[in-house]
């Protein structure tokens, strides 16, 4: 009982520290010129390597053995104010994942994203392409300086001639800061489809790289709870056992004998008979009466016993010796005849009237 006691404290120890994760705390983005570095607090140092994930623009992290509550959510500025989010959440009951989107990154794959684990902590680099954008600065309009009434009469068509000139020329200048515009535009474009093309390659040759870690602990977990497992379904048999469950039918459900068998009750009076009973095999002639039971006899011939049974039921034509059996003639009837074949009758014939006249006429005697 000792020994069992201390198998299952064993079991149970070992499965809590097998089974426990480690907890994130924290998240945070800071950016280095063109590098970003996305930082992942945890309590202490993971056992099984992350798994790195990259695909549109989207960097996922599949952290193992790990937990995270509540779900954690960051914005924080890559290229714009606050244009990206940072999440983690609890994918299943032993991994949690991380994701963070790249504006303007899909160009990423795993050969430009660094993960490292340092100091309880999993550090992401990653390039950055463009400059965070500010709110642009409105230019200043300079003011013409005031003319006196005098000037200004002489000097109003050269000032007219020269605002006209102004206006061309910044007319000119926008029109040349829209055509750049819009070839930088298709230019984006087509390095963003290239880049979608590569990165889809990069991702599907990069899938054969993944290792899925091997934890020993989880095995020895796992047998330890199994053999836990068979010690208390053992356990548990033997006290079934012990307290006799299966005991109370003396293991007797497979054999379908009966051990004690009245055979026959023969009634002599009120209130008294005469049975006789078979235990094993002997059999007693027991007298019953309103006293109890009382033994008469025990009977030696217990196989005459069972045969006198036999050939009162099916008669002395299955006796096993045929030298032993009866020779007295079987009487037997036929069945009688009930339906008796119906006596032919002679059908009288009939004679007419008219016939019956003439042959009483003709033997009339002549009238004298």
């Amino acid at each position: 009982m000792k020994f069992l006691n201390l198998a299952l404290f064993l079991s149970i120890a070992v499965m809590t520290t097998a089974q426990a994760k480690v907890k994130m705390n924290s998240m945070n983005f800071n950016r280095d010129g063109q590098i970003g570095r996305i930082e992942i607090g945890l309590e202490q140092d993971l056992d099984r390597t992350p798994e790195l994930e990259i695909r549109d623009g989207f960097i996922q992290v599949s952290l193992f053995d790990a937990f995270v509550w509540p779900k954690m959510e960051k914005k924080v500025s890559i290229q714009n104010s606050m244009d990206t989010t940072l999440s983690a959440y609890q994918f299943d009951n032993n991994s949690v994942r991380f994701r963070a989107y790249v504006p303007g990154g899909k160009d990423l794959n795993k050969n430009k994203v660094t993960l490292r684990m340092k100091d309880k902590a999993i550090w992401l680099e990653f390039p950055i392409s463009g400059k965070i954008e500010s709110a642009k600065a409105v230019p200043a309009v300079s003011r013409a300086p005031a003319l006196d009434p005098a000037s200004r009469k002489g000097n109003s068509e050269k000032y007219d001639e020269s605002y006209l000139k102004k206006l061309l020329a910044d007319k000119d200048n926008l029109n040349m800061e829209l055509d750049k515009s819009k070839f930088v535009g298709q230019t984006d474009s087509a390095k963003n489809v290239m880049a979608d093309a590569e990165d889809k390659v990069n991702v599907a040759q990069a899938a054969t790289e993944k290792v899925q870690g091997f934890s020993l602990a989880g095995y020895a977990a796992k047998f330890v709870a199994f053999l836990a497992l068979f010690i208390v379904i053992l356990y548990g048999a033997v006290s079934f056992l012990k307290k006799g469950v299966l005991g109370k039918t003396k293991l007797g459900f497979l054999n379908s004998t009966k051990a004690v068998e009245v055979m026959s009750t023969t009634y002599v009076g009120p209130k008294r008979s005469m049975i006789l009973v078979r235990a094993h095999k002997q059999v007693f002639l027991v007298g019953s009466s309103e006293s109890g039971l009382q033994l008469i006899s025990e009977v030696n011939d217990l196989p005459g016993v069972i045969k006198e049974g036999e050939k009162s039921l099916a008669g002395d034509n299955f006796d096993s010796s045929y030298s032993q059996a009866e020779t007295t003639e079987k009487e037997f009837n036929l069945k009688t005849v009930l339906d008796a074949p119906a006596e032919n009758q002679e059908i009288k014939e009939t004679v007419k009237l008219s016939d019956q006249i003439k042959t009483k006429i003709k033997n009339l005697k002549p009238l004298q």
